[in-house]
């Protein structure tokens, strides 16, 4: 029964009965709606120059009464620009043109995640993929994550 329902039982005419009925049903419904999926995002630059410095950003958030567990990051940056593989691990197979980012836990919600890098000198498309699971899981995993995401930009 929803909170404060309890305190109407007795108190209420016969023909707010069902009101009361409908606190019991509709309290589950909003407490289903009040959880919300993780969501994850990443900020590059759209562009940027030879030996310039810039930074990767990647927020994580997520409703720790229903994810139930510490999720766990895993963030690559691609020297091909290639779309973000299903996997952690079909993106490390890609070889050298994937270098890991980060790896490591997403302790607390909002999570914020900022890492310096300088472009080299070869140009072209770059992207950054991040994948989130449940757990701690090896940076060749397989596993589906819970959250994938990618951002794309030039180096030019």
């Amino acid at each position: 029964m929803a909170k404060g329902c309890s305190r109407l039982r007795g108190r209420v005419p016969p023909a707010l009965t069902a009101a009361i009925a409908a606190c019991g049903a509709i309290a589950p419904a909003a407490a289903l709606a009040a959880t919300t999926a993780p969501t994850m995002k990443i900020k590059v630059p759209a562009k940027v120059h030879p030996n310039e410095a810039y930074k990767v950003v990647i927020s994580v958030t997520y409703d720790r009464t229903s994810l139930r567990t510490t999720p766990y990051l895993l963030s690559y940056l691609q020297f091909n620009g290639a779309p973000c593989k299903s996997t952690a691990g079909a993106e490390v197979a890609m070889g050298g043109v994937v270098v890991g980012n980060f790896a490591g836990r997403v302790p607390g919600s909002p999570f914020i995640r900022t890492e310096n890098w300088k472009a080299g000198t070869l140009t072209g498309g770059r992207r950054v993929c991040a994948y989130l699971f449940a757990k701690r899981v090896p940076q060749k995993s397989r596993s589906k994550p819970l959250l994938t995401a990618g951002k794309f930009f030039r180096n030019v």
